[in-house]
Order: C-alpha cells, then sequence, then structure tokens
C-alpha cells in the first residue's frame, strides 16, 4: 500500500512537472514569435 502510493505521487509530480515545462516553453514561444 505505501509503495503504491508512493508511486502515485512519482508519478503525479511528474505529471505536474512535464505540463509545466510545457506550458513555459509554449509561453515562450509564442513571445518570441510576436516579437
Amino acid at each position: 500500500m505505501a509503495s503504491r502510493l508512493l508511486e502515485d505521487t512519482l508519478y503525479t509530480r511528474w505529471y505536474r512537472l512535464t505540463y509545466i515545462i510545457l506550458v513555459l516553453y509554449n509561453f515562450f514561444r509564442l513571445r518570441k514569435g510576436i516579437r
């Protein structure tokens, strides 16, 4: 049970990290394109 919870936490953390990176990447690309 504990290992399962740890796996879920790691998965959520990686998912959130990837999402933030994608958002930042798109944001900077759009800003550079507008300029």
